[in-house]
């Protein structure tokens, strides 16, 4: 598949954001963002409890696959007052959106939460409405189900070493 984009090693220009390389404590103690920015890999040491004020607390895990021909996204939020578990499946050849379903949620404070790091080994199951999905994280490899009434996904994708796992920190 023929490239879109302008590799980073490629750019005229460095990027304004920081990139961290290393790992680093992503807040201070008193919930203090110290390292916006990003990663090729999740190398932020993320504490939840740090966060002071919940109406900051934002987590959100997100893929995208795609064959050339067909693309999924699968997505969940939780931005503590509340969020969303949502997946779709789009015919990049016709240009058409063929599923999207989506199911909200009020309230996420203490329910739907995800892990702290999601791309070390952990499982996150939910249901959510009528939706119920699966993110199963393993060292070297992926599986991802959703189902929503007759919308099925069930996807494995292999982490490849050395493979890109971007993580942003805004």
């Amino acid at each position: 598949m023929k490239r879109t984009y302008t590799p980073w090693q490629d750019w005229k220009h460095p990027s304004k954001q920081m990139e961290y390389t290393e790992p680093t404590t992503l807040l201070a103690e008193d919930g203090t963002l110290l390292s916006p920015g990003w990663a090729r890999h999740n190398v932020f040491d993320y504490d939840r409890d740090r966060v002071k004020k919940l109406i900051h607390r934002k987590e959100w895990d997100f893929y995208q696959l795609s064959d050339g021909h067909y693309m999924v996204q699968l997505s969940f939020a939780n931005i503590t007052l509340g969020g969303y578990v949502n997946a779709v499946l789009v015919d990049l050849k016709e240009g058409k959106v063929i599923s999207n379903t989506m199911d909200i949620f009020l309230g996420g404070k203490d329910k739907y939460v995800l892990p702290p790091k999601g791309d070390v080994p952990n499982t996150v199951e939910m249901t959510i409405g009528k939706a119920h999905f699966k993110f199963l994280t393993g060292s070297t490899y992926r599986y991802l189900q959703y189902e929503r009434g007759d919308v099925k996904l069930d996807f494995q994708m292999d982490i490849l070493e050395d493979h890109e796992n971007i993580t942003t920190v805004l």
